[in-house]
This record gives C-alpha cells, sequence and structure tokens, in this order.
C-alpha cells in the first residue's frame, strides 16, 4: 500500500513539474540502497528514502542517519546536528558530496493525507545551485510516512531504547512540535520537551554510493 502511495504522489508531483522529476524507492527495508558508515565518513550508517533528478539533470538522493546525534527539545535540535556535521571529517563522502535543499520551505502539515494538496509541501527536494537552501534537516511527517516503514526508529548513540525523535513538521497548536513515537504514531509536544532523539537527513549526490 505505501509503495502505491508513493508512485501515486510521485505521478503527482511528475505532472506538476516539467523541469524535474521524481524516481521513487519503496520502504527503507525493501530494497532501499544502504551508505556504510566507511563510506560515509561517518560514525553510522544512513538510510536512502528516494531519489530525484535535478534541474540540472544530476541524480539526487534523500538519505536519513541510522543513529541519532543526541536528544534535545525542538528549539536547540539545529544546533545539534550543526555540531555533528562541523566535527565530520573535511574529506568524508557526506561533506562532499551534501547538497543544498529547500527542507526549509517544506515542513509539512500533521496529520495531512496523500490525498490533499498540501502534503506535498513536506516533501523536500535539492537545489544545488540555490545557496539560500540548507545543508541538512529533519524528516518530515510526510517523508517519513511515505518513504519508510512504520516500524522503523533510530538507533541511540549510547544503547538507550528511543522513544521518539524529532521530525521538522510543526504540531497544529501554538508552540507545539510534532515527533514520531516508537510505536510510529505521530505526535504533538510541546517544543521544549527534551525527551526525543535527533536524526539528520540530507540531500547528497546519488554518486556517494558508487
Amino acid at each position: 500500500m505505501k509503495k502505491l502511495l508513493s508512485t501515486f504522489l510521485g505521478a503527482i508531483i511528475s505532472l506538476s513539474s516539467t523541469a524535474s522529476f521524481f524516481t521513487f524507492h519503496a520502504s527503507a527495508h525493501s530494497g532501499n540502497r544502504t551508505l556504510a558508515a566507511e563510506q560515509a565518513g561517518d560514525s553510522s550508517s544512513w538510510y536512502e528514502l528516494f531519489t530525484k533528478c535535478g534541474d540540472d539533470f544530476m541524480p539526487y538522493s534523500l538519505i536519513v542517519r541510522k543513529t541519532a546525534v543526541g536528544k534535545s527539545d525542538a528549539s536547540n535540535y539545529q544546533a545539534i546536528i550543526d555540531l555533528w556535521f562541523a566535527i565530520l571529517p573535511n574529506n568524508s563522502r557526506l561533506k562532499r558530496l551534501a547538497v543544498r535543499s529547500n527542507a526549509n520551505l517544506r515542513p509539512g502539515f500533521h496529520g495531512e493525507s496523500a490525498f490533499e494538496s498540501d502534503y506535498i509541501d513536506g516533501i523536500s527536494g535539492p537545489t544545488p545551485d540555490n545557496n539560500t537552501g540548507i545543508l541538512y534537516s529533519l524528516l518530515s511527517e510526510p517523508e517519513i510516512k511515505f518513504f519508510l516503514d512504520d516500524s522503523w526508529l533510530p538507533e541511540s548513540q549510547n544503547g538507550e531504547r528511543v522513544f521518539g525523535f524529532h521530525t521538522r513538521t510543526p504540531g497544529t497548536a501554538a508552540d507545539t512540535r510534532v515527533i514520531q513515537s516508537y510505536r510510529g504514531e505521530f505526535l504533538e509536544i510541546p517544543a521544549q520537551s527534551r525527551h526525543y532523539h535527533i536524526v539528520p537527513a540530507m540531500w547528497v549526490n546519488s554518486s556517494i554510493f558508487d
């Protein structure tokens, strides 16, 4: 069913954009590529969610880290991701092949269904020629719903159980954010809650898997 919905969404986006097209993969546990830690130049492996051919006709992949980089409230997660990225070796493939994206402009909407037009707003894309984009972020609720198994959860750095992780999707109430719980549910929480993990996601040139 999720694969069917992914194909349906891909058709919508393809029809709405003449400059680029999406190639959708199935869930992270049914055939997507895994980027090994040593290949990434990181201490964790990464999963590929889906690929897109950009306006420059180069293939790009949205990837998500298997291991969380820390735990924080929603107001501070960006600083933790910034620190993680800063200490990556400069010659790591992640740093060399990362591209900017419009994820900051497409946070998604909590509870939107696949058949509501605003749902696509939560699906990011690469903007390699746009200096105003961002290099890394969190996944949105729509990206997780479409491109990851319901049972998927990241691992923590120290082996503790991950009860949930932050998304970049805001809640519907003021000063709330959306997390995905260990049961797979998407819940609104106060933005100041410190109990949830931070899992970076980023767009990279797909040659990172070569």
